[in-house]
């Protein structure tokens, strides 16, 4: 007589499963697109001030629009990379990562002359993370579908 064989129950990781070395791998991948945007964002943005009157009025209001967009931007195209999964994870990792970029670059650049004080320092560092996150959240955000009526 036959025995019968079990079945062996397969492990399998669900399309929903969060894991951190995806998130960052969409936040690695993320970087450079961002940079590359936020480089010709730049570009633009100081041709412009360029051809005003008085280039140093709206510099540093320029440049902090432009930091806040491009961090927007990186929150939507890494959930994107991510598949729609895990904004929330995706948000703030992307933000974390920009914070990090942004720390890595002022310890390389020259100090430069404004007259923030500390505390608005980190107040404009600590938006970083609502905005990766609401950039994020727009970026799982699914198009409604609409149907077509036929005859």
């Amino acid at each position: 007589m036959p025995k019968k064989k079990r079945t062996q129950k397969r492990r399998t990781v669900s399309a929903e499963a969060v894991s951190f070395t995806s998130v960052c791998k969409s936040v690695l991948l993320t970087l450079p697109i961002i940079t590359v945007i936020g480089l010709v964002m730049l570009l633009c943005i100081t041709a412009i001030l360029l051809n005003t009157k008085n280039p140093d009025a709206y510099h540093t209001a320029a440049g902090l629009a432009l930091l806040y967009l491009v961090t927007l931007l990186g929150g939507l195209i890494a959930t994107r990379l991510h598949g729609r999964r895990t904004p929330l994870f995706c948000g703030i990792a992307i933000g974390f990562a920009v914070l990090l970029l942004l720390l890595i670059l002022s310890l390389i650049l020259p100090n430069s002359d404004h007259a923030y004080t500390s505390a608005l320092q980190i107040g404009q560092h600590a938006l970083l993370f609502p905005m990766a996150t609401v950039g994020a959240l727009l970026g799982a955000r699914e198009k409604k579908t609409t149907r077509r009526r036929t005859k």
